[in-house]
């Protein structure tokens, strides 16, 4: 048996090897990160419209139970006018 030694070529290749993997890897994290990070931003900012959205609908709700409550007031007002021109009559 006889004992071969690894160049320094090969050793060098190795660690060049390996530090462009590591390397590669941090860069796919990071590039990850990054578009997580901005899908929460753009998730974030989807929720604040929600919210305006929802606060005009409720600002527009109560205006349109306030229009049928005043139609609601006016017809029983109808009504008895209605009610009192038949008693007169």
């Amino acid at each position: 048996m006889s004992e071969q030694k690894i160049s320094k070529s090969t050793w060098i290749g190795w660690v060049v090897t390996i530090i462009l993997s590591v390397g590669g890897a941090f860069i796919t994290i990071d590039g990850r990160v990054y578009e997580v990070e901005k899908q929460i931003e753009l998730l974030k900012l989807e929720q604040q419209n929600m919210k305006l959205e929802q606060s005009d609908t409720r600002e527009t709700v109560e205006e349109i139970r306030d229009m049928f409550e005043q139609i609601n007031n006016n017809i029983t007002e109808l009504k008895a006018l209605k009610a009192d021109k038949k008693f007169i009559q």
